[in-house]
């Protein structure tokens, strides 16, 4: 509330350049105020020895199809039952506007999906409680890279760490592919990272895309 408080004196007036430039160093002083010494605190679990379970950070903003998400992931997974979610869910939940529409509009729109909500309640519920959930207003959302922040202090000691988007498909026992990947690259903190094909289209079963050989 204190960062959106000091973002609100920002005026942006006739040089974009100086009003970034305020907007930053408030950020930065707010956050070395407030999330540093939080951070400074923050003792890092115990890596899981089993080397067999996976989390996955998850930021979501207003988007329905998060429920989806998470159930593609667990109903794909080879081994579900390692696998445990950080999400942290940016959403409006009363009083709520649509964003921009195409004729420049702003109207008023129901509640979001709650996406921890729908999850359970659906075919892989019984997975529910692999969920660990920080729900955040979405007037209160300070970007992606925080969100992404936050989720990943929900990781507790799994053996690895997955960030993915609210909006994903899985292939067929993509955790046991993604680990094997890992042995291949024969490194001791390998990193895999990949731009994921837009929904439709033949992906499954397929190499896809590359970002590099």
């Amino acid at each position: 509330q204190e960062l959106h408080m000091e973002f609100d004196k920002v005026v942006v007036g006739d040089n974009p350049v100086i009003a970034a430039e305020e907007v930053w160093e408030t950020f930065v002083s707010l956050t070395q105020k407030h999330v540093l010494p939080l951070d400074k605190e923050y003792s890092p679990p115990r890596l899981d020895p089993s080397g067999d379970t996976t989390f996955i950070s998850m930021a979501t903003y207003r988007d329905e199809n998060c429920p989806n998400t998470l159930t593609e992931a667990f109903k794909h997974a080879d081994k579900p039952e390692g696998l445990h979610v950080g999400l942290v869910e940016q959403n409006c939940y009363s009083n709520c506007r649509t964003g921009v529409q195409k004729d420049l509009s702003i109207g008023l729109a129901p509640p979001d999906v709650d996406c921890v909500k729908t999850f359970c309640e659906g075919e892989m519920g019984q997975y529910c409680n692999h969920l660990r959930i920080l729900r955040i207003n979405e007037s209160e959302s300070l970007g992606p890279a925080m969100a992404r922040y936050f989720a990943s202090k929900l990781w507790n000691g799994e053996s690895y760490f997955m960030q993915i988007d609210a909006h994903m498909f899985f292939a067929e026992k993509w955790d046991m592919e993604l680990k094997k990947m890992m042995t291949l690259a024969e490194r001791p903190n390998p990193v895999i990272t990949n731009y994921p094909p837009p929904q439709g289209g033949h992906w499954q079963r397929s190499i896809g895309l590359r970002m590099c050989e």
